[in-house]
């Protein structure tokens, strides 16, 4: 399967139906606070992975490559808890 790419602006859903996640990428602002975090089904699904946002320096960028891949098995889901950051990319198949 081809890796495919998208961004996120606010909580909301990723991917629906299973995937598997490879990266992540985002630059930290000066306002950067709270979390974000990436479930397995929905809002309310289990966290398969978690940052604290504020801990990305202004223009610097975070990129996070998952050497074993997340696997989703019923959709990715992500939650911008107060954060402030440029769109986050997301890098699944």
């Amino acid at each position: 399967m081809a890796v495919k790419s998208s961004l996120l602006l606010a909580t909301g859903t990723v991917k629906s139906g299973t995937t598997r996640l490879y990266g992540i990428s985002f630059m930290g602002l000066t306002a950067a606070v709270g979390n974000l975090v990436l479930r397995d089904g929905g809002g309310g699904g289990s966290i398969v992975f978690e940052i604290d946002a504020s801990r990305v320096p202004n223009g610097v960028v975070y990129s996070r490559i998952f050497p074993n891949p997340i696997r989703c098995g019923t959709d990715l889901h992500a939650t911008l808890t107060t954060v402030a950051v440029t769109p986050v990319e997301f890098n699944y198949d």
